[in-house]
């Protein structure tokens, strides 16, 4: 009985410690949301005075979350979120700048997406093991950040509107073709 009286009282601080963290999430980040765009005022954080060559930076995060069950498939949940205190711009004029940020934060949902996938994939063929899922994701995660860099590369950080224009449209492209990967599961 102390066991499960003891379980009990865990049980609801955890969860009132975690409806405490996310409501600190909801204002100090954004879940990402086909219908509403990034804003300059979403951009809070202090510039980073080492980046002598950016005016802008969109700090992105893919949340993974999972747990191995004692029985069955790992649990996770996964999320994109846009990191407001840790974004930051120097022109809050530029309307292709910001288009270029957002560019940001949805290949991060790209790939969130891709995530969810896998994990889909990996219960159909009725994986059980924890580090299959754990390797999968830590290898898309890995191609995250190689799109993240080839993005500012190729598009130069937004100023050749014809690699952002081609950018845009593939990651549109990818975000449809992964509708159904949209929602956290």
């Amino acid at each position: 009985m102390r066991k499960v009286y003891l379980t009990i009282i865990f049980y609801i601080l955890c969860t009132n410690l975690f409806a405490q963290m996310q409501k600190e999430a909801e204002v100090d980040s954004i879940l990402w949301n086909p219908t509403e765009k990034l804003r300059w005022v979403d951009f809070q954080g202090p510039p980073n005075p080492q980046a002598l060559f950016e005016k802008a930076a969109c700090a992105s995060s893919i949340y993974v979350k999972g747990g191995k069950r004692s029985v069955g498939f790992p649990d996770f949940i996964v999320g994109c979120y846009f990191l407001k205190k840790q974004s930051w711009t120097l022109d809050t004029l530029s309307e292709s700048l910001l288009r270029h940020e957002q560019g940001h934060f949805d290949i991060a949902e790209l790939y969130a997406r891709k995530i969810r996938q896998t994990i889909d994939s990996l219960h159909k063929k009725s994986t059980e093991d924890f580090n299959i899922y754990a390797n999968n994701i830590q290898v898309l995660l890995e191609k995250y950040s190689k799109d993240e860099i080839a993005y500012d590369r190729e598009t130069s950080h937004g100023t050749d509107m014809v690699e952002q224009k081609r950018w845009i449209k593939k990651i549109a492209f990818e975000l449809k073709r992964l509708h159904n990967f949209a929602k956290s599961i």
